[in-house]
């Protein structure tokens, strides 16, 4: 995460992000918004979509994650989400 080339984590939480474990699933969504809290960038064609559907997964922690990073990529990246549906 602290590494200069922020490519080489968001990568590698882009690959985790689809994980059938929950918890590889939801702590890699976390990691993005990580990243952009540390670095302030992400790919968001590829990044914020991820995010968005890890906001309607079917569990729980995956959610509550990925609302944690929506929450720091709104702040840090101004980008917008739907939390409706």
């Amino acid at each position: 995460m602290h590494d200069e080339d922020f490519y080489f984590a968001q990568e590698i939480c882009i690959k985790l992000s689809a994980h059938n474990h929950f918890n590889v699933r939801g702590n890699a969504v976390l990691g993005f918004g990580h990243i952009a809290r540390v670095h302030r960038k992400l790919n968001q064609a590829v990044v914020q979509p991820i995010i968005q559907a890890a906001l309607h997964d079917q569990d729980d922690y995956v959610r509550g994650q990925a609302e944690a990073a929506a929450d720091d990529t709104t702040r840090f990246l101004s980008w917008q989400y739907d939390r409706q549906g």
